[in-house]
């Protein structure tokens, strides 16, 4: 695949070999070649000089030199992996070269009897060595760890261990944001805390063969500026007087994840006096604009009101008198390491306050008797949202009796919102009347009682 990290380099590597080739084949005769073959040779010992130099230099980082025992190594002990130092003097301490060629780690590891001697898987620590049970390569003497750091996007690559290996396990040790968690891949590969961030689930593979093994991580965290971090345990037979040598080449590219942005609607406020058809219909517009970008699916949404998750499609607009609802919209894709993004929005009626108003009321009246009390009539009303009408009144009781007592007339309406107006008229029973007999007969004489 494209190596995303050096086209330029390539490019004007490739231009430059084509015009040498092209000088070389129209400029250079026969009279020529002697001269040729002399240049050629000092350049080719200037080169190795100057590779020589650059291994030497990286080699004398600490963290790149594989520790002896007496030194303080502990073979089953991750955290005294050695740094692995690219000879490609292309990319910083720790961090791979994706290179077509081998990029090969230009420290290596002595694998004489000095540097293993206590190094025998046997005395692993039993979290170590639970890393290795069940697994099908070798696992007798221990040499050590190599720590290394992948360049962003890649997912794999083909990986080989040269000297004296009959085995070696490959573990990812998840991944870091440089820079972000870290300045350096080389600050996050020595730092403790690394080597502790593993266990026997980030067992990427393992061979016991001498040849290029090609490895793909489908765990990787694949961005931009996100490096994957890698311990390789390596284990041999026999010791020797060599070194073992780890190299690389021919890096796997992975594509990232598009960025996940949830996308909510704009804040919607409702006039009132709608009807709640109207609302009900604004309110799925409104819905419907939840919506998110990019990201890996599966994307899972997720939308809360007041912190509890609801079902958005069965969510009931506010009432036409007035409410709101707040929805909060979460999501999360299936990136390896998932990408979350929220964003919150309003749906808002705005209440009707208003009260409705009655015509005016009839004015307070007096009678003699009970049966002069008015019939009742209807008063008409008008309101803000519900138009106009008229409603009936009620008499309250007789209060103080039919000689002198009052009853109270009211009528009251009240909208759908719950407004309301009232109108009272008091109408008082008095009798300031007196009765009224026959006329008298005329006076009579008589001339006795009985």
């Amino acid at each position: 695949m494209k190596n995303y990290y050096y086209p330029k380099v390539e490019r004007e590597s490739a231009i430059l070999s084509t015009c040498i080739t092209k000088c070389i084949t129209k400029c250079i005769t026969k009279d020529h070649v002697k001269l040729l073959k002399n240049i050629t040779s000092i350049i080719a010992v200037m080169f190795f000089l100057f590779s020589t130099y650059t291994m030497d230099a990286q080699c004398t980082e600490p963290a790149c030199i594989a520790n002896t025992p007496a030194q303080g190594a502990s073979g089953p002990d991750p955290c005294a992996a050695k740094l692995y130092c690219s000879n490609s003097g292309a990319v910083q301490t720790g961090l791979i070269n994706c290179t077509n060629a081998a990029d090969t780690d230009g420290c290596g590891i002595s694998a004489d009897a000095a540097h293993s001697a206590v190094s025998l898987y046997s005395t692993a620590d039993p979290t170590v060595t639970e890393l290795f049970s069940g697994g099908q390569y070798n696992t007798g003497n221990y040499l050590q760890w190599m720590v290394f750091a992948t360049p962003p996007t890649v997912k794999g690559t083909k990986i080989q261990g040269v000297g004296a290996v009959d085995s070696w396990w490959l573990f990812h040790a998840g991944s870091v944001q440089i820079p972000g968690d870290y300045n350096t891949v080389e600050e996050a590969l020595l730092d403790p805390a690394r080597c502790d961030s593993f266990d026997s689930s980030g067992l990427i593979m393992g061979s016991n063969v001498n040849q290029w093994e090609p490895w793909i991580n489908d765990n990787a965290d694949i961005d931009y500026d996100v490096y994957n971090l890698y311990y390789i345990a390596l284990f041999y037979e026999t010791p020797t007087n060599g070194s073992l040598n780890f190299k690389v080449k021919e890096c796997e590219f992975g594509e990232p994840c598009p960025d996940l942005t949830a996308s909510c609607p704009p804040v919607d406020n409702q006039a009132s006096c709608q009807t709640q058809g109207q609302i009900d219909t604004a309110f799925d517009a409104w819905k419907a604009q939840f919506s998110y970008m990019g990201g890996n699916e599966p994307v899972v949404e997720e939308f809360l009101v007041n912190g509890m998750p609801v079902d958005i499609n069965a969510l009931q607009a506010p009432d036409r008198c007035g409410g709101s609802i707040t929805v909060t919209y979460n999501v999360s894709d299936d990136c390896n390491v998932p990408q979350i993004d929220s964003c919150s929005s309003t749906f808002t009626v705005l209440a009707d306050n208003s009260d409705p108003v009655l015509d005016d009321e009839p004015a307070d009246v007096s009678v003699q008797c009970i049966e002069d009390v008015p019939a009742p009539f209807d008063l008409g009303w008008t309101d803000n949202c519900d138009g106009s009408g008229v409603v009936g009144s009620s008499d309250g009781p007789l209060v103080g009796g039919e000689c002198g007592g009052t009853i109270t007339r009211t009528w009251i309406y009240t909208d759908e919102c719950g407004n309301s107006d009232t109108a009272t008229q008091i109408i008082t029973i008095n009798d300031t009347t007196d009765p009224v007999l026959d006329d008298e007969p005329a006076d009579v004489s008589v001339q006795c009682i009985e």
